[in-house]
């Protein structure tokens, strides 16, 4: 089930704002080696979203265009084992998969609505994601904590 599909435009990359009180103050502090945090925002709504990402097998750069797809992965019933070799892989279908370039799969930790906005954190392997915005309410109710996701991105 697709949540969220768009592209996406990364604005920054590994900033941090040093100061809490001084919203304008940002400085490039990159914490890993192989991982860069991502900031950037959607085109066709107002969804911000901060993304880690492995950059040694994706790199990425500031104004990057992105097609950006995020899914909500079935999950079996009670009775049913769940393969761990990727069964959500039939279910999407590999043509699907072969159309994105770099895929995660994650769960969510943390949602909730603040003011008129949501949001939405998430985990894909100890990469965090935290998505911010406004969202219809059918969308960010499908966002339950520890509801599996992928995440799909590639270029444009």
């Amino acid at each position: 089930m697709e949540l969220i599909h768009d592209f996406f435009t990364v604005k920054e990359i590994d900033m941090i704002q040093p100061d809490p009180d001084n919203s304008s103050t940002k400085i490039k502090n990159k914490m890993f080696l192989k991982v860069s945090r991502i900031f950037g925002v959607f085109n066709s709504n107002n969804i911000e979203l901060f993304l880690d990402v492995n950059t040694e097998l994706y790199p990425i750069c500031s104004e990057d265009k992105l097609d950006i797809m995020i899914s909500k992965v079935p999950v079996a019933s009670k009775n049913e084992y769940i393969n761990q070799n990727c069964d959500w892989i039939s279910y999407f279908g590999k043509d699907l998969l072969d159309l994105y370039e770099y895929v995660v799969y994650g769960t969510i930790f943390h949602s909730g609505k603040n003011n008129n906005s949501c949001f939405v954190y998430a985990s894909f392997g100890g990469l965090l994601m935290k998505l911010f915005g406004y969202m219809k309410a059918d969308i960010i109710e499908e966002f339950s904590i520890d509801s599996k996701i992928l995440l799909l991105i590639r270029k444009i």
